[in-house]
């Protein structure tokens, strides 16, 4: 079952609110009225991980900002979505304090521990799973299994066969979904 937050979610977003889509890369939210990330190339495009978007195709402002030092003043958006970020940041809870501080609530999306797994995505520096509310990060080079086998189970080139990655979702594997109000409960578990 997909978790409920995916549709949740959006229905947070009320018209006229100031909404971040932070580490948009390729393929940002329609739901932003800001799109931020820090890959820009020299022909004025975002790229991230063979993405590319081009911020003059969208009327939507394009911040190049990183995610633990975002270019924002406090509490300068209602809403702030960060789908697929945070495992790649050298500190995921610097990166939740920097959500909290723009914005009083948020949608948070990240890899399932399965769909690392299984794909072996090796940018990913942390694994990700969901405690009740608390999101936990486990560093993915201190588990034994991502050092044995860097590319998952299948490698990167199973990652394209779509058909896997539906069925992960319809069973609530392929992702973690997050919202939060207020504070992002999170932690690093580096014994997990």
């Amino acid at each position: 079952m997909k978790p409920p937050e995916l549709d949740e979610w959006p229905r947070l977003i009320e018209p006229g609110m100031r909404v971040l889509d932070v580490g948009c890369g390729g393929n940002p939210s329609g739901h932003a009225t800001v799109y931020c990330d820090r890959h820009w190339n020299a022909d004025g495009e975002c790229t991230a991980h063979g993405a590319t978007f081009d911020p003059a195709c969208h009327a939507q402002p394009f911040v190049v900002g990183d995610a633990q030092a975002l270019p924002f003043r406090d509490k300068a958006f209602d809403f702030v979505i960060c789908k697929h970020l945070l495992e790649h940041l050298e500190n995921p809870l610097v990166g939740c304090r920097e959500l909290e501080r723009v914005a009083p609530m948020g949608y948070i999306e990240l890899p399932s521990v399965a769909s690392d797994a299984i794909f072996g995505w090796p940018v990913h520096l942390w694994l990700c799973r969901k405690d009740s509310d608390m999101l936990v990060f486990s560093p993915r080079d201190s588990q034994p299994f991502w050092r044995e086998n860097p590319g998952g189970f299948r490698g990167r080139e199973f990652a394209e066969q779509t058909s896997l990655r539906h069925a992960l979702d319809e069973a609530g594997l392929w992702r973690v979904c997050h919202i939060w109000r207020g504070k992002i409960e999170a932690r690093i578990d580096a014994s997990h």
